[in-house]
């Protein structure tokens, strides 16, 4: 008789190090989808308003994990809402 289709897979050594230490193979912090998009959210947008009036918006230094994050996805760091987005300079 050859192995049960159904029975439930056996997790990897390497799986089990990873789920223990909540690291990668490399070092680094494994996220959940949750908790990366929560990480995400604190790169904030804000705007400045001077008292002649004039407006900039000023963005957060994004942390090296957002910019991994967004260099992943093939994406520029987005410097303004909506229109016309450009990569923000490191």
């Amino acid at each position: 008789m050859g192995t049960d289709p159904v029975a439930p897979a056996l997790r990897s050594d390497a799986a089990r190090a990873k789920d223990a230490t909540k690291l990668g193979a490399n070092g680094e912090v494994l996220h959940s989808f949750a908790t990366l998009l929560a990480h995400l959210g604190t790169l904030t947008r804000n705007t400045v308003e001077f008292s002649q009036g004039i407006q900039i918006e000023q963005l957060s230094v994004p942390t090296p994990l957002q910019r991994r994050v967004f260099e992943l996805i093939g994406s520029p760091i987005p410097i303004t809402i909506g229109g016309k987005s450009t990569e923000q300079k490191h």
